[in-house]
């Protein structure tokens, strides 16, 4: 197990790892992301009496797939002129912290739907998930990265 842990660590120490916790962007289809998977629900319960019942209780920061594509570069670019010198764990979020309903409201505001059929769903589900999704990015930051 020792063993094991020391040939994870040697590694990590000559790569890059960039963790991610919600990621949107471009899609070819809606369910392609946790995010634009919610515009899905909010769709169905338009013209129905179906209610669409969101999570109002975790905390998510979702980040653009953009701004992880410049994250990437700026790593890559930083490690080739440090000749070799950055490795390890990285993380990055967005800075915006919204719950589901949140982002479900504000997908209705952009594309003028209506509320009235989701429910928000206050307290932890069925499924255990983190409550805040919130990641360190200061050692993006010391970089000057973010």
């Amino acid at each position: 197990e020792h063993c094991l842990c020391s040939i994870l660590v040697f590694i990590i120490n000559d790569n890059i790892i960039l963790r991610i916790p919600v990621l949107y962007g471009p899609v070819e289809s809606l369910e392609e992301s946790a995010i634009t998977y919610l515009f899905i629900g909010l769709k169905k319960c338009q013209n129905t009496n179906e209610l669409f019942k969101v999570s109002n209780y975790e905390l998510r920061n979702p980040s653009s797939v953009d701004d992880i594509a410049h994250i990437v570069f700026n790593l890559v670019e930083k490690k080739i002129v440090s000749n070799n010198n950055i490795s390890g764990i990285y993380q990055w979020c967005g800075k915006e912290m919204y719950t589901k309903y949140d982002m479900v409201a504000k997908i209705a505001k952009i594309f003028n739907m209506s509320m009235k059929q989701v429910v928000p769903v206050n307290g932890q589900g069925g499924v255990k998930r983190p409550f805040n999704t919130l990641l360190d990015v200061s050692r993006l930051n010391q970089l000057g990265i973010g």
